[in-house]
């Protein structure tokens, strides 16, 4: 993965969380409904990942994620069914420009206070180099986020396993209709307030 302070791809970036979000919170062999709805934000964004989970643990759900969300889409080899033997690192990965994991991580010390667990975290953006201004966090807990960095944030409804409403679905056609026409330079977080609406709609059917 490139240093993300250093991209020279002018597209906001779209960071998803794994468990609850792309693939179920306790089974991560299981894949959200919808994925490949993900191809359809490629021409607006630059995609990415940041999960608390471990790089280790984490690539190869990834690299399954991306043969069940892009397979088929130009520009990417996807054809092998597997990551190559002994590849722990978002290196096997084509798709998702950035993957952040548990390292990148900070740790919650004010868990108890919030109710949490003790293995809570954050997820920052801007000490990682990553722009506000064109950076999306895509997670199904609003915690994860930092206090100063809570417009960057969308909350999706937690995936456990059963039937809902098409989220992923929804979810690419609001954020490309709201972000799409965007100048390079926009700041992406005035976008997403009609993103969150959209949202709020879908999870109350």
């Amino acid at each position: 993965m490139p240093p993300l302070s250093v991209v020279e791809d002018k597209r906001p970036l779209l960071l998803f969380d794994m468990n609850g979000v792309l693939c179920c919170k306790d089974r991560r062999s299981l894949l959200r409904q919808g994925l490949e709805h993900l191809a359809t934000l490629l021409p607006t964004f630059r995609l990415g990942v940041y999960t608390s989970t471990t790089a280790r643990n984490a690539v190869p759900v990834l690299f399954k994620i991306e043969r069940a969300a892009f397979r088929g889409v130009p520009g990417f080899d996807l054809s092998a069914r597997r990551p190559p033997r002994g590849c722990t690192d978002a290196s096997c990965l084509q798709v998702f420009e950035a993957v952040l994991t548990r390292e990148h991580c900070l740790s919650d010390v004010e868990w108890a206070a919030r109710g949490g667990n003790a293995w809570d975290t954050f997820k920052p953006l801007a000490a990682h180099g990553l722009p506000l201004a064109r950076c999306v966090l895509v997670d199904d807990t609003a915690r994860k986020s930092l206090p100063s960095e809570r417009a960057n944030a969308l909350v999706l409804p937690s995936w456990t396993g059963g039937s809902e409403p098409p989220v992923l679905r929804v979810l690419a056609q609001l954020l490309v209709a709201a972000c799409g026409q965007l100048a390079p330079d926009a700041d992406v977080r005035a976008a997403l307030h009609c993103v969150r609406a959209g949202l709020v709609e879908t999870s109350s059917l």
